[in-house]
């Protein structure tokens, strides 16, 4: 029997048919050891974001894991008119280089990439720059930035003047510190994320 009340009076409604209850057995799992580790790492690098958004003059980049297809080392661009969200951080994702008619590669130790010239940070804009787009934390794997060993700190890319125009500049890790940023954005991705299929 169902009562419902409304502003003429009451109405009462009778249910004909049968009863029918299901029970359901519910399993917790009390963690889940990859989405811990995603949740912690997301933690400390809005932290470092914030403190190298603090300490660093002008923009640096960070490394990206975009999806388990996606094997090359991928970028991101930040200003100080990137923005802080609650699980997201708006960046500017950047493209790999590839030369004229050719694909990008999609090698694991590539690390090349290729930012505009000229990029749009107004939200819903609708011209035709570069525009910024919201990445999870987690997602976020590395800032390249490094300290020297007098305390300065500089950015672990560099631009590549001979394959650089007026429309893009192209970067890659400097020669120094390749095969370090290459470790730790391989041991990330495949901790916080996917295994490598290459």
């Amino acid at each position: 029997m169902c009562l419902h009340l409304n502003a003429y009076g009451i109405t009462i409604t009778l249910f004909v048919g049968e009863w029918h209850e299901e029970n359901m057995e519910i399993n917790y799992v009390q963690e889940h050891p990859k989405a811990v580790l995603r949740a912690d790492h997301a933690a400390s690098i809005r932290l470092q974001l914030e403190e190298t958004l603090g300490t660093f003059n002008g923009f640096f980049f960070v490394t990206l894991y975009l999806n388990a297809a996606v094997q090359r080392v991928s970028f991101g661009y930040v200003t100080r008119q990137s923005t802080f969200n609650d699980v997201r951080f708006r960046l500017h994702v950047l493209q790999p280089y590839s030369p004229p008619g050719q694909q990008p590669s999609n090698y694991f130790n590539f690390h090349t990439f290729q930012m505009p010239r000229n990029v749009c940070y107004t939200r819903n804009c609708q011209c035709q720059l570069q525009h910024s787009e919201l990445i999870e934390y987690s997602k976020i794997l590395t800032i390249a930035v490094a300290n020297t060993s007098a305390g300065n700190k500089v950015s672990t890319v560099g631009i590549v003047d001979s394959l650089s125009n007026n429309n893009f500049a192209v970067f890659a890790f400097k020669g120094t510190y390749e095969d370090q940023e290459l470790s730790r954005y391989k041991a990330l991705r495949v901790k916080l994320h996917e295994p490598y299929t290459i």
